[in-house]
């Protein structure tokens, strides 16, 4: 703690530092304490009515206002500025306006979103200054028809279409061939700038620890939790994040909510596998009571046609609250949201479940309110003070009543305690039932400052500090199983305990950011160098990461030159460089595993007659707590170039990310040794007691499976956009976007191996460990291309999208050992070994790793095409309806897998329409 303090102070006592040496060197060079006062006011183009609480962003700056109830705004700049504005309000289309230097005063006057504009663009927006953002607005969030965020992906370079439903989650996919859980448990979601933190999750019992089905536990936000109607927009960072942004380690997904005065809007799309209903408003309440924003949607997705009954069901529902008040003469915003979103009936429902008359079924039920502050001080050190706190909870539960059929006699055991207790022979058949619950409430602040200072006439500093906290409980049941019958038999068990008695996850960050700009008529550089502070408070004191402190540095570098060309508009080429590392810290399920309860069968008595039959179960006891578990750190380093000149647009980023301490769960074998029993007198008539056993020691290796740092993720790349802005000739723009990926996804720990033979009519009685690391390497390179042709005078969009895959493949790293390099035994002896000695004795030959050749052949994709067609018509200013048809061709050849099977992977063709209706 004292070390947080410390920098915060150091932090502080540097910005006032800069700031008052800053005041001096300007004063010596110019006139600082020279403003203008900019006044105006932001009107409907039709009506004339003001547009409040609408968006005005200084883009030089970086700064982003609110006009007030009336549609007016004021700021101050300096006064030989001529600057860029942009304005912005749900349901119109965004204006970019340029104020002179003795400019003032102004009024702007936005046209209602249409397609009847020429101005109307469903393309990406991307930030080529220092990074990569892309920003995805309501126009192209609406033309793409998401019924989930995941959609908005195809938009973005590397991007895939994907299956069309949201019947089961999916993980997130950042900058990668293939898919893994490290990625898509470090992939931030924000909201409004609050992180969407699903860290409290905890999911431990036999048969399930370690996996997710599907659950969202260690996997990263369920994104079909998140409605797209509700937003307004969406900025999507793959490379280098802001400093404000923690708690990651792969990029983030930032949304911005729908807000302000809107009309009464429906949306509703119908596809075979989908059915989405969408109605919301925003009214102004007065004048001094602000704006609502209301909305509600249902949507029902199925994978199947042909089974209806198992479809996912989920209602989102949201109010946004936005205010001004004057607070101590200065403009203070405040805005208020609050949200539900709930599954219904969320059941298997199988030929197997109804066969066997089981139930599967989950439900969920999250609940969030938040409200963000953003004080206007303009004072000499702080321009601007921003508070966003958050309250969220979720009620998740799964049931699940299972039927049990053995094949073979089971045992099982309840005792808690470690030594030998009688159990239990299972019957051949039973119906086990086990609930999971799941109850986290999240709780976040986070208090930050920005000031913004000109040096002269093309210098600019800004300076950006901020504190945040996090609090994460889990106030759920956790477990409810009847160990009596378990839905799992084995030989080990969890006796689980109550996910309330699992200490509160608290995480306190602290972050510093200083951005400087020099422009001139033909140079521009940007340069964004920050530092970003992470502790964990709330672990004991053995744990490493207790009160740890995390450095996180980001630095990003760009430089833009611009010049006119004769008649031909601008040519501007940009460079830009970045290195970053992002931390994801682990999450309760990992940092408090509950202990493994395992059950030897120190005597089976399984005689004819059920009432002679004694059981005898020693039991151990593991715990696989792992004090030493640390963050998931991922270092980035991102090049670019970006082109424009007149229409033409070209943009190439190449990226290198080493993503080394995922956590997993690992399987790890220890020695152990209990007292068994053989039966004195083999033809005992009655059932046996203890008197009649005669002891012997019995040794045997059980596992472990502890969370480790083990998993190891190498990205690698290169990103590229070619887009041409609209063709008046043929009323198009067309964007060619891809990808090419290099992906090696790894394990950092050696493998453990015991062959599942016996020995001597024993069960094998060494484990080999062995240091060659089962390594896997995907690589992708697509293309996309996207033709909007663009008919304004009929207010028609037609939309071709063209997917080219052209390659795709897959292959096993050839350094996996056959021969261990150690071999422990059943006495807990680890002996070094070479290969020559595995080969002379004949006892060791079963560690000999036998792999088939096959599954060192790289399985090749061939080149594969699909394409979209869509159609808006919009009939007039309240209906808008759309017809699409997705995977209207495909070209997929069947190929080869690497176990010279033939194969082939096509997607269902498939047909549907979206109507919207606007009205006032």
């Amino acid at each position: 703690m004292r070390t947080i303090l410390f920098l915060k102070f150091m932090i502080i006592s540097m910005l006032i530092a800069v700031g008052s040496s800053i005041d001096s060197y300007g004063q010596d060079r110019v006139k600082l304490d020279c403003y203008r006062t900019i006044h105006g006011s932001l009107v409907d183009a039709q009506s004339g009515s003001p547009i409040p609480f609408a968006s005005i962003f200084y883009i030089d700056f970086d700064k982003a206002y609110l006009t007030d109830i009336q549609g007016k705004f004021s700021f101050k700049i300096h006064c030989n500025e001529a600057i860029e504005l942009e304005f912005s309000s749900l349901g119109y289309a965004s204006k970019k306006i340029t104020l002179e230097k003795q400019q003032s005063n102004v009024v702007v006057a936005l046209d209602l979103q249409s397609i009847g504009l020429n101005e109307f663009v469903i393309s990406a927006k991307y930030n080529d200054e220092l990074g990569s953002d892309a920003r995805i607005d309501q126009q192209a969030l609406e033309h793409i028809n998401p019924i989930s965020i995941q959609d908005i992906f195809v938009l973005l370079p590397g991007g895939k279409v994907g299956a069309n439903n949201i019947h089961s989650r999916s993980l997130i996919s950042s900058r990668q061939a293939g898919s893994d859980q490290s990625t898509s448990f470090g992939m931030g979601v924000m909201v409004d700038g609050i992180p969407i933190n699903n860290d409290g999750y905890r999911l431990q019992m036999e048969g399930y620890t370690g996996s997710q089905g599907n659950l969202q536990v260690n996997s990263g936000v369920d994104l079909r939790t998140i409605s797209t109607d509700h937003i307004e927009s969406i900025t999507v960072t793959k490379g280098i994040s802001s400093v404000k942004e923690g708690n990651l380690s792969s990029g983030a997904i930032k949304i911005v909510s729908k807000k302000g005065k809107t009309p009464l809007r429906s949306r509703i799309k119908f596809d075979p596998l989908n059915k989405l209903v969408y109605l919301g408003k925003g009214i102004l309440l007065s004048e001094k009571l602000g704006t609502l924003h209301a909305g509600i949607d249902y949507i029902e997705s199925s994978n199947d046609l042909r089974n209806v009954k198992s479809a996912y069901k989920r209602i989102t529902s949201q109010l946004n609250y936005d205010n001004q008040f004057d607070f101590l003469d200065r403009q203070l915003d405040f805005n208020v949201r609050g949200s539900y979103v709930t599954s219904l009936n969320d059941r298997k429902n199988d030929e197997v479940i109804r066969l066997k008359q089981e139930l599967y079924k989950t439900t969920y039920s999250r609940y969030t309110l938040a409200s963000k502050f953003v004080w206007h001080t303009n004072a000499k050190l702080i321009d601007h003070l921003e508070l966003a706190t958050s309250l969220d909870y979720t009620q998740d539960l799964l049931q699940h009543k299972k039927k049990v059929e053995n094949v073979s006699v089971q045992i099982s055991q309840s005792s808690t305690v470690e030594g030998e207790s009688e159990g239990i022979y299972l019957p051949q058949q039973y119906y086990s039932f086990y609930q999971i619950e799941n109850k986290p409430l999240n709780f976040y602040s986070n208090l930050s400052a920005t000031k913004t200072m000109q040096l002269d006439d093309k210098i600019r500093l800004t300076g950006l500090i901020g504190s945040s906290i996090s609090y994460t409980k889990n106030f759920g049941h956790g477990v409810k199983v009847d160990p009596d019958k378990p839905p799992f038999p084995s030989n080990s068990f969890i006796r689980p305990r109550a996910n309330s008695d699992i200490p509160a996850l608290v995480n306190n960050a602290s972050y510093f950011e200083a951005k400087l700009k020099y422009k001139d008529d033909i140079n521009e550089v940007n340069l964004a160098a920050g530092v970003r502070t992470t502790k964990m408070l709330n672990l004991p004191k053995s744990y490493y990461l207790n009160n740890k402190l995390l450095i996180e540095p980001r630095l990003q570098l760009g430089y833009t030159h611009s010049k006119e060309t004769n008649n031909f508009g601008v040519l501007s080429n940009s460079l830009r460089i970045g290195y970053g590392e992002e931390n994801k810290l682990p999450s309760v399920d990992y940092l408090y595993p509950d202990k493994i309860y395992k059950d030897f069968v120190a005597f089976n008595g399984y005689f004819t007659d059920p009432n002679k039959r004694f059981v005898l179960v020693n039991t151990k006891i593991l715990d696989p707590l792992n004090t030493q578990i640390r963050e998931n750190k991922n270092k980035k380093i991102e090049l670019g170039w970006d082109f424009k000149y007149n229409k033409l647009s070209i943009s190439l980023t190449a990226f290198k990310e080493t993503m080394k301490g995922g956590i997993e769960y690992y399987n790890e074998f220890l020695p152990q040794s209990y007292t068994a029993y053989n039966l004195k007198n083999t033809t005992i008539s009655t059932r046996p007691t203890r008197e009649d056993l005669e002891p012997y020691l019995k040794r045997d290796f059980i596992t472990n499976s502890t969370p480790r740092n083990s998993a190891k993720v190498v990205k690698k790349g290169i990103e590229y956009r070619i887009a041409l802005a609209k063709i008046d000739d043929i009323y198009s723009e067309i964007e060619l976007n891809g990808a090419y990926y290099h992906t090696l996804y790894s394990s950092g720990i050696p493998v453990m191996y015991r062959p599942s033979i016996t020995h001597n009519n024993k069960p094998y009685s060494y484990v080999g460990y062995y240091k060659g690391i089962d390594e896997q390497y995907f690589e992708s390179f697509n293309t996309n291309i996207w033709i909007n042709t663009h008919l304004p005078f009929w207010k028609l969009i037609i939309s071709n999208f063209v997917q080219v895959s052209w390659i795709e493949t897959f292959k096993l790293g050839n350094n996996t050992q056959v021969y261990p390099f150690e071999i422990l035994d059943l006495q807990g002896n680890v002996t070094p070994i070479t290969a020559q000695e595995i080969l002379e004795q004949s006892s060791y030959s079963p560690l000999i790793r036998d792999f088939s050749s096959a599954i060192y052949n790289k399985e090749s994709r061939p080149v594969s095409m699909l394409w979209n067609l869509k159609v808006t018509k919009e009939f007039n200013k309240h209906i808008k309806l759309s017809f699409f048809a997705n995977n209207l061709l495909q070209i997929t050849p069947s190929y080869e897998t690497r176990f010279m099977r033939t194969q082939r992977q096509t997607l269902s063709a498939f047909f549907g329409t979206e109507l919207t209706i606007n009205l006032f």
